[in-house]
């Protein structure tokens, strides 16, 4: 049964918020703004942004800031000393507006446990919003799906255990299907790997580009950021390429005496004497990549393309139907 998003925003805000508002100048001067955290944060355009400010100007903040009080420690666990931090978790944009006018606001207090916890709160804080886009609530509950399972896995749940629990119980609180929770969190990578400048116009729909070549871009190898759309394809094509079928030239075999001798030998061999190469191309093109990564073991994050390649002997082989009994 789909649950109310906004419920859920409210019940962990309940358990969470502290119920008086602070106005300790002392905090206030020390608020600390987190890359990481800001960067979660639905960019406004500069008509949201003109909105918001004159309303701010005109009527006050009438929304307290939310505040983490939490120490350098439990944000950066290396870190040398562990002096306490309030880093600002909602309310960005009305800081910046507040500060930049000399308007005064009010904070609210909220306790984590931890770094992840926040980034979870405000992924859900982020769904709860009105007049989200399409390709935004993909990409958050991408955000939230690849979230969930970095959170259960530092639990030390199996990778494969993780991604199953995941994907389920995120279907069910959204309302849509596991492969759908599958793809936007494919989608999601692909959204982070653009520029800030590039990522906020793709999800304000300021530039198109389809989302299957952004599924595609969060499955590609990239090194830095992507700053244009015509990038995106350096990325992608390549890949797209390598998957078109190719035409082989195959030599067969001249069948004699002979090789019915090396046919009654090869049942003697030991099982790894002889082997079968299983290409990346054979996998991808008849759908059998996650079938095969459960059944060799590989973890479930592993990228098979054309370029991997495995191998299992001349006796498996028969058994798995990839070829004819010896």
């Amino acid at each position: 049964m789909k649950k109310d998003i906004k419920d859920i925003i409210q019940a962990k805000a309940k358990a969470s918020l502290t119920n008086m508002l602070l106005n300790d100048e002392g905090i206030k001067k020390n608020i600390v703004i987190l890359p990481v955290l800001k960067d979660l944060i639905r960019s406004l355009d500069n008509d949201e942004i003109g909105q918001l400010k004159a309303n701010i100007l005109a009527n006050g903040c009438q929304d307290s800031l939310k505040i983490w009080q939490t120490t350098q420690k439990v944000i950066n666990p290396d870190s040398a000393t562990n002096k306490e931090q309030f880093v600002l978790i909602d309310g960005h944009n009305r800081y910046k507006i507040c500060t930049e006018n000399n308007v005064s606001f009010a904070v609210s207090i909220m306790k984590f446990q931890s770094l992840d916890d926040v980034i979870s709160w405000m992924i859900d804080l982020q769904l709860g919003r009105r007049n989200m886009s399409p390709n935004e609530i993909a990409y958050y509950r991408g955000l939230k799906y690849n979230q969930e399972k970095k959170i259960e896995k530092t639990d030390n749940f199996s990778s494969i255990g993780t991604s199953l629990r995941t994907s389920q119980k995120l279907a069910e609180q959204y309302g849509i299907n596991e492969k759908t929770i599958r793809r936007d969190a494919e989608f999601s990578k692909g959204v982070e790997r653009l520029s800030p400048e590039l990522k906020r116009d793709f999800l304000n729909g300021n530039v198109k580009v389809s989302k299957k070549d952004i599924e595609e871009l969060g499955k590609a190898d990239v090194k830095e950021k992507v700053s244009t759309i015509e990038a995106i394809t350096t990325y992608i094509t390549p890949k797209r390429d390598v998957q078109a079928p190719k035409v082989e030239t195959i030599v067969p075999l001249v069948i004699t005496n002979k090789s019915e001798i090396i046919r009654e030998k090869v049942k003697n061999t030991n099982d790894f004497d002889i082997t079968v190469k299983i290409s990346g191309r054979f996998l991808v093109n008849n759908e059998l990549v996650d079938i095969w990564k459960d059944l060799r073991g590989i973890p479930k994050e592993t990228l098979i393309d054309e370029s991997f390649e495995d191998s299992i002997s001349i006796h498996q082989a028969p058994i798995l139907g990839l070829i004819k009994e010896l």
